[in-house]
């Protein structure tokens, strides 16, 4: 009973982290866009991308083409199903562990 309980938990953590990988990859690679269409060093578009994505916006780094912005509003979004998902766990967490005492 417990291995099938460690089995099953384990094989969904390892599609929550490819999905985490996935969402990465594709914040890296927008922001990276950003920073060739802006001008900026690839560092400081990962950086801004990171930061919209989890919805931090410190807004030291500003978008300045149509093109940007637009890529922004996608980070945003994709900031949400990330946030989304982690909350999602984390609820699911909370049932699985209140349910096994």
């Amino acid at each position: 009973m417990i291995m099938n309980f460690l089995l099953t938990h384990i094989s969904i953590m390892y599609e929550i982290i490819s999905i985490f990988l996935l969402l990465a990859v594709v914040i890296s690679i927008c922001g990276i866009v950003i920073a060739r269409f802006d001008n900026l060093s690839k560092q400081d578009g990962i950086y801004f991308a990171f930061l919209t994505a989890f919805t931090v916006g410190l807004g030291d780094v500003i978008p300045k083409s149509a093109a940007t912005r637009f890529i922004t509003i996608v980070l945003a979004f994709i900031g949400l199903i990330l946030i989304g998902i982690l909350v999602g766990i984390s609820v699911k967490a909370i049932e699985i562990s209140l349910h096994m005492q």
